[in-house]
């Protein structure tokens, strides 16, 4: 019995507001699990030994690289399996370890798609099913969509549509299905409204949506479109959205700003993107601000100040002033256990503030009312 495709998966299990249930899992055939023994994957781990084929070195990690990591579950015990929430893997290797590039294999696959697409219907090559699964797309796609753009001299159009759309919307392989979309977004989808559809579907699903949103780039609608994606994910889906979403609105520059911060990894990862697409420091130098919208800017500066996994307030151009307005609007409020943890934290960086470049005088007068504020 042929299973079922991710797509159809996802389909059923749509929400009517256009988001996935909480807890909505790939198939677990189709999740990547790691056994490791001794912090090396055992000799279960069919993939380690084909993955340092390509060029660059190993293109899997292991249990000791993601200790800490949001979105990585580790069982208790030995051998230990790691599992990926959906978009960790890729995501963890976009910000914490780089991509391993595998250009060669890309070229390869590219000669296989080539040849699969001059027959209309072809099915995808095994070889192309075996080597994406391998390697991963997020190795692949960007040497991949260079080739195939850079010369598509011979290949049918329509051909090469009906090719990308089976791996994307037939296929029950999470690293095939997101091939299948970035060979999508080589092709013109705008006026394609099945095909567009089709493709926010996917995004519902963090696995998918870094893949959806770059292939959805260079539209006139790329900015609507990544913005009803960014409000239908809550994981990493919504960072790659929301990194790559442009505020060409009011109404998305408010969005940014009131609601882009929240996800279900970490706040940290979109805190510096949130404070200047949203214009962090325009509603500070604002004499009042709305509850709701303070709620948000006051998990953004807390955010801004952890610069755990990713840059933060160092980083910030407005750091200083934003820091100085975010204080004084302090005074009009009664403290709650949100605002005494951000000032504990702010207390502690500016008494230890490495590359945070502030003036002399602005570090005293916030140390000095912030230990005020905190008693």
């Amino acid at each position: 019995m042929k299973p079922q495709s991710i797509f159809d998966r996802i389909v059923d299990a749509l929400q009517p507001d256009g988001t996935l249930p909480r807890g909505f899992e790939l198939p677990q055939s189709e999740t990547t699990e790691i056994e490791v023994e001794n912090g090396r994957p055992s000799a279960n781990d069919s993939e380690s030994d084909a993955a340092t084929e390509s060029k660059g070195g190993p293109n899997r990690l292991v249990t000791g690289d993601f200790e800490g990591v949001p979105g990585v579950a580790q069982d208790a015990g030995l051998p230990k399996v790691v599992r990926f929430a959906n978009g960790a893997e890729d995501g963890i290797r976009i910000y914490h370890f780089g991509v391993t590039e595998a250009p060669d294999i890309a070229a390869e696959i590219s000669k296989i798609i080539r040849k699969d697409v001059k027959k209309h219907g072809a099915k995808p090559n095994t070889r192309l099913i075996e080597l994406v699964r391998t390697h991963t797309a997020l190795s692949l796609v960007d040497h991949l969509i260079q080739d195939i753009s850079g010369n598509s001299r011979g290949i049918i159009l329509t051909n090469f549509a009906a090719y990308a759309c089976r791996l994307a919307f037939e296929s029950s392989d999470k690293e095939v299905v997101k091939l299948g979309v970035a060979l999508l977004g080589i092709m013109e989808t705008e006026g394609e409204e099945e095909i567009t559809q089709s493709l926010l579907t996917l995004a519902a699903c963090d696995e998918f949506t870094l893949y959806v949103v770059t292939a959805l780039l260079n539209r006139s609608d790329t900015d609507e479109l990544l913005w009803q994606i960014a409000k239908n994910v809550r994981g990493w889906g919504k960072i790659h959205a929301v990194d790559r979403l442009e505020p060409s609105t009011d109404a998305i520059r408010d969005w940014i700003l009131r609601d882009g911060i929240s996800n279900d990894v970490l706040d940290a990862y979109l805190a510096l993107t949130v404070a200047e697409k949203g214009g962090l420091i325009d509603a500070l130098r604002k004499d009042t601000i709305d509850e709701e919208l303070f709620s948000s800017i006051l998990a953004i500066v807390d955010a801004l100040i952890d610069e755990g996994p990713v840059a933060g307030i160092s980083m910030y151009e407005n750091a200083e002033e934003a820091l100085t307005l975010f204080v004084r609007h302090l005074e009009s409020r009664t403290n709650t256990p949100e605002i005494q943890s951000t000032l504990t934290r702010l207390l502690k960086k500016l008494e230890n503030p490495g590359e945070l470049k502030l003036s002399s005088e602005a570090t005293a007068s916030l140390i000095e009312k912030t230990k005020a504020r905190l008693g």
